[in-house]
């Protein structure tokens, strides 16, 4: 009689999807759950955990399919974009608790990961290729205006003392006064690249966001925003915006007027 080969992390992740995909959610969710416990590896970990927000998601479990999530993304380098693409995810992208775990991955940190905020910054590097450029010049101009600063003000203690031999106090308070200024201006600009850098990383967030929002179009079929692009486009793009703003990442219904 042929012995059974036991079960392995890899077997319980395969058949779990098999039975996801027959819309055995509870028996795919318990192979998820028996394969955690088989000692998986870190890709076998990272499907498993996924795949087990997708059955949460598919059942309307949102608070899990967030907890799951955020294992996946902070311990096993789970991409945050294959949580915007899949459309299993659908349900959850429509949830609050996405747009808390957008919000966590944007910011990035131990809790969830740095890895969304990271592909947010390279998409806004493409945007924008001279800002790193331009913060490390102001940096440098700001390292070196300190640095004079650090030896003017001697000077200007020694003007202002007098004596035979001390510099002119007017012309050495008037390096010092540019150099000051120009530290003050130059970290200005500094900060307000980064404030522009933090908008932008922000509205490319919000862009792919609204992009995956599902539409019901008036033939009631349901797809999503992204998937009319290259077949349809929004003539009152101003009222859409505004919809996707009130709705918060629920479901749109639109209608034919809508597009052309």
């Amino acid at each position: 009689k042929e012995v059974e080969a036991a079960p392995t992390a890899e077997s319980c992740v395969n058949l779990g999807l098999e039975f996801f995909s027959k819309g055995r959610v509870r028996d795919a969710l318990e192979q998820f759950d028996n394969a955690l416990e088989l000692n998986p590896n870190p890709t076998e970990a990272q499907a498993a955990f996924y795949n087990k927000a997708c059955c949460h998601a598919y059942r309307e479990e949102s608070k899990k399919a967030a907890e799951c999530l955020r294992i996946a993304l902070r311990d096993y380098n789970l991409k945050f974009g294959t949580v915007l693409n899949d459309p299993d995810m659908a349900p959850f992208r429509a949830s609050p608790e996405f747009k808390e775990l957008q919000e966590e991955a944007l910011r990035g940190g131990e809790d969830i990961g740095s890895g969304f905020r990271r592909d947010l910054k390279l998409i806004s590097e493409v945007q924008a290729p001279f800002r790193g450029v331009r913060r490390f010049f102001y940096v440098a101009f700001i390292a070196a205006a300190g640095i004079s600063t650090f030896f003017t003000i001697p000077r200007l203690i020694f003007a202002l003392q007098g004596g035979d031999g001390a510099p002119d106090f007017l012309e050495t308070a008037g390096n010092a006064a540019i150099n000051i200024g120009g530290i003050v201006v130059l970290v200005a600009l500094f900060f307000w690249e980064n404030k522009k850098e933090e908008e932008q990383i922000t509205n490319i967030s919000r862009n792919e966001t609204l992009s995956r929002l599902p539409v019901r179009l008036s033939t009631n079929r349901i797809t999503e925003l992204v998937q009319l692009r290259d077949i349809s486009r929004p003539v009152q793009r101003h009222l859409l915006l505004k919809q996707c703003k009130e709705l918060r990442g629920t479901e749109l219904i639109c209608s034919n007027e809508a597009f052309f």
